[in-house]
């Protein structure tokens, strides 16, 4: 699906709605799809919380909530081919995904979809391993009422509950699947179970092409949740395989080759999460390990000379997240804890043979020992009164790589002001430099080069949120202190460092993001309606005459979203989507040195941007009642087939500076079927 041509995409489109026709045939079903929850109660200052029914029923979802998160003021992604989550200026590496609040590996198939040079990104990917079927919540925690282990955030996902025996079944572009649902003890213990294969690996073994990729991706996943006294006991497993190959299709003379074309490139992929999950009314302890193995090889013939690039990544994390709260008539309290022990083998290579001598540019990282992360953290909750309430506490940082150790305070204010809801958070925070650039070293072709120990990235963030139940508006300040930044200066640099190959770094500096949203939703008639902006801003070491563009600074929703009940047995529902964003920041390509190593390496910016991004989305679900239970979707993404500018890179077969363009238009009709 990430790098099909839109002449495939018909094909496929046709094969879906064939099979589903076949497989429909006189069946029935009851209603399925749920009651949305309000767009504009769904998030806070300090969280956003998508529930399932978003993902049912809200456009251009691909099964995966935090594409969503574009839907919300403050976010947006990098590439149409990922879910990298950029919020509020922040990269998406400064993002962490969680299990029942226990930080879990980058959970993605595909993880170098959509990137620059075709490479391992650390934190995003195509498709989710937790596939939509069975997650029941993503919440995003910006603040400090959760898990804590990504200044930009943390993407905390939670499965959903069985309610009844049933087998499900799933048809869509995104993948075939096949799962069950059973309850026991009278309700009191339950498992859920889904399997699901890639449609587009299944068509490509059948002969479909989709432009020389031979994508596969594959996910069991089972949970198991059961009650023993007050508390919930949740066992979680989940593994994902993942492949993207592509056999040379034209040699080097061809005129009309790109450089890819000439290459052979393997990407092999797999991902393990497990979680043990214990909680009650007041607390919860969660114990998760993940991994991610990924390699990427590139083998290609250029004027009859062997060239060989590799990356490598071995991710391991062991996790602990645990709270407790306890709550009086004036004051609650609340204790939690972070830890996370983190092992990485990352190896990046790009090798040629010149007369049987064998010349590397490599860089590379590895750990003797594993490195330990904890965060305690202590809050107090006064109740002022029924409407007021004031949040004071403290967390500490303490990570054993550099035998850091830091306290971190932070006072938040809730309550009315006027009739108007108003929230203000100050909160400082600490993560650690991205790991793949401690203790770095290697050779660039020129000189030998590595990065010393760093210290970790102090924020201080501040946000400000006044509203009504209809409208609203929110201040935001983050300050950044230590940051690391990639050879091109400014803070679009950060993105950079979010994916191999590696980059020695080019200084660390302070920065400051800022920035203003407006949100408001409403009912006309029976259409749900809701429309936010948001404006962003930041400078380099808080000096007004050293500001370097984010990536976006400007962006723009709106949502509609309508359901009619056709009969007794039968309802529709409709819903588009708008998003808007300033062009991606331009960066100069430098020539000379992508020429030399045949891979695309930026310069400085030129402070211009690509054309403005904007598409249209639209879903269409339509229920109905009967002996079993469906649900059939129509899901398109880009309805105008508009071709956004992505990014400029550099082609050496080419010996030229290429634009790549984003998505187009993609159909994807799904049938859902649970008996």
């Amino acid at each position: 699906m990430i790098f099909m041509k839109r002449s495939n995409l018909l094909l496929v489109f046709v094969l879906i709605i064939q099979s589903i026709t076949l497989l429909a045939q006189d069946t029935t079903c009851v209603d399925l799809l749920p009651v949305e929850i309000r767009a504009e109660r769904s998030f806070t200052p300090s969280k956003v919380s998508l529930s399932r029914s978003h993902f049912l029923s809200s456009p251009a979802s691909f099964d995966d909530p935090s594409r969503l998160l574009m839907k919300y003021p403050g976010f947006s992604v990098s590439n149409d081919q990922n879910n990298a989550i950029i919020y509020d200026g922040l990269p998406s590496h400064y993002s962490t995904w969680s299990l029942y609040g226990a930080q879990i590996a980058n959970p993605n198939h595909l993880s170098n979809a959509g990137t620059v040079n075709d490479k391992i990104s650390r934190s995003a990917g195509g498709v989710n391993i937790f596939s939509g079927q069975v997650i029941g919540g993503l919440d995003y925690h910006t603040g400090i009422d959760g898990p804590a282990h990504g200044i930009g955030g943390v993407a905390d996902m939670s499965l959903r509950s069985p309610y009844q025996n049933s087998i499900t079944a799933n048809l869509s572009l995104i993948g075939l699947e096949a799962g069950i649902d059973r309850v026991f003890d009278e309700g009191n213990s339950s498992l859920l179970a889904n399997y699901r294969y890639s449609t587009v690996g299944l068509l490509g073994q059948m002969g479909v092409d989709f432009g020389g990729d031979k994508i596969t991706y594959q996910d069991v996943l089972a949970e198991y949740k059961t009650k023993w006294r007050d508390q919930e006991i949740i066992v979680t497993c989940a593994y994902g395989k993942s492949s993207n190959n592509f056999e040379r299709q034209l040699l080097q003379s061809d005129s009309s080759a790109t450089f890819k074309e000439i290459q052979d490139i393997e990407l092999y992929a797999q991902n393990i999460a497990t979680a043990l999950s214990i909680s009650g009314f007041n607390h919860r302890l969660t114990l998760a390990y993940s991994s991610r193995d990924e390699n990427r090889e590139s083998r290609y013939m250029w004027d009859d000379e062997s060239e060989f690039t590799s990356s490598q990544l071995t991710e391991n994390i062991l996790s602990l997240y645990g709270y407790k709260t306890w709550e009086t008539d004036k004051i609650d309290y609340k204790i939690s804890l972070n830890a996370n022990q983190y092992s990485y083998d990352i190896f990046d290579v790009n090798s040629r043979y010149f007369d049987s001598i064998l010349n590397d540019f490599s860089k590379f990282i590895f750990f003797d020992n594993a490195f330990l992360e904890l965060r305690p953290r202590v809050t107090l909750g006064w109740n002022i009164n029924e409407n007021q309430i004031l949040s004071i506490g403290s967390s500490a940082f303490i990570q054993s790589y550099n035998n850091n150790a830091y306290l971190l305070p932070f006072i938040s204010y809730t309550g009315k002001i006027n009739s108007y809801n108003t929230s203000l958070i100050i909160q400082n925070d600490r993560q650690s430099v991205s790991p793949e650039l401690l203790g770095m070293s290697g050779f660039d072709g020129v000189t030998s080069f590595g990065n010393s120990s760093m210290n970790s990235i102090n924020s201080w963030a501040f946000k400000l949120d006044v509203n009504k139940s209809k409208y609203g508006f929110m201040l935001f300040c983050n300050l950044l202190f230590d940051t690391p930044f990639s050879p091109t200066s400014g803070i679009s640099g950060l993105s950079e460092l979010g994916q191999l190959p590696i980059q020695p770094l080019g200084s660390i500096e302070d920065a400051i993001t800022f920035g203003s949203k407006v949100y408001a939703g409403f009912d006309i008639n029976s259409y749900k309606i809701y429309v936010n902006y948001t404006f962003m801003e930041n400078l380099l070491d808080y000096d007004f005459n050293h500001s370097i563009p984010l990536d976006f600074t400007t962006m723009f929703n709106f949502k509609l979203d309508k359901s009619m009940t056709l009969s007794d047995e039968k309802s529709l529902r409709v819903t588009t989507s708008f998003h808007f964003r300033n062009g991606y920041q331009r960066m100069l390509i430098n020539e000379d040195e992508s020429r030399l190593i045949h891979q695309t390496i930026y310069g400085q910016y030129d402070f211009s941007r690509l054309n403005n991004y904007h598409r249209i989305d639209l879903r269409i679900s339509y229920i109905k009642k009967g002996k079993w239970k469906n649900v059939f979707s129509l899901d398109i993404q880009n309805v105008m087939n508009r071709q956004n500018d992505a990014y400029y890179y550099f082609d050496p077969l080419k010996d030229e500076i290429v634009l790549q363009k984003q998505l187009g238009l993609i159909p994807i009709l799904s049938w859902r079927v649970i008996i």
